[in-house]
């Protein structure tokens, strides 16, 4: 019970903090062409992280008349193939020469690779070689300018792959929110092995 008020506290946090911002006409956000507007309710965007969490942000932002959208699927983010496929990626990114690290992240949908071909990526040395040296530039990345950039340095790279992908701006909005998530836990424990944990 305490958990739930916790969250529905949260929540009407959210729902102030939100009023001010929109009603605040000092505040603005510039538009593709470098002019002034004023906030919308459709410029801001709440994570959460369970369907119970959806029902008590949908409550009491109702009870503020605050306009909602929301993007409802029965799975968490986080038991999605993008959350899956972002782990093999940090995995092989930090263990770039595992064979089972690499075999994982080449069935990824950001890799594309067909299975029946893998084994000759990873058998043939001068291959395995060239995306040991990838995975290190990704590494580099990560290191210089945090995982979400890293991920969309990966996904532009990729972009012939990623323009195949079934729901390719379901799959790619995912990737980026889980990113964006892990960049700011990253931040907070500041070591790359324990993200993994």
């Amino acid at each position: 019970m305490k958990y739930k008020n916790l969250k529905f506290n949260l929540a009407k946090y959210c729902a102030i903090k939100l009023i001010k911002l929109l009603s605040n006409k000092n505040i603005y956000i510039l538009d593709k062409y470098k002019n002034k507007r004023n906030l919308y309710p459709s410029d801001f965007c709440i994570l959460v992280y369970s369907n119970t969490d959806i029902k008590i942000i949908l409550d009491v932002f109702k009870n503020f008349n605050l306009p909602i959208f929301y993007n409802y699927t029965k799975d968490s983010i986080f038991n999605t193939k993008e959350s899956e496929d972002i782990i093999y990626i940090l995995k092989c990114i930090l263990f770039p020469i595992s064979k089972i690290n690499i075999r994982n992240i080449l069935l990824t949908s950001l890799f594309g690779y067909s299975i029946l071909n893998i084994n000759f990526y990873i058998d043939n040395d001068n291959y395995f070689n060239k995306l040991i040296e990838e995975f290190y530039l990704y590494y580099d990345i990560w290191n210089k300018f945090g995982i979400y950039s890293m991920i969309k340095y990966i996904i532009k790279k990729k972009k012939k792959i990623v323009n195949n992908i079934l729901n390719k701006n379901e799959y790619i909005n995912n990737i980026l929110h889980l990113s964006e998530i892990l960049q700011n836990i990253y931040l907070k424990l500041n070591d790359k092995f324990l993200l993994l944990k």
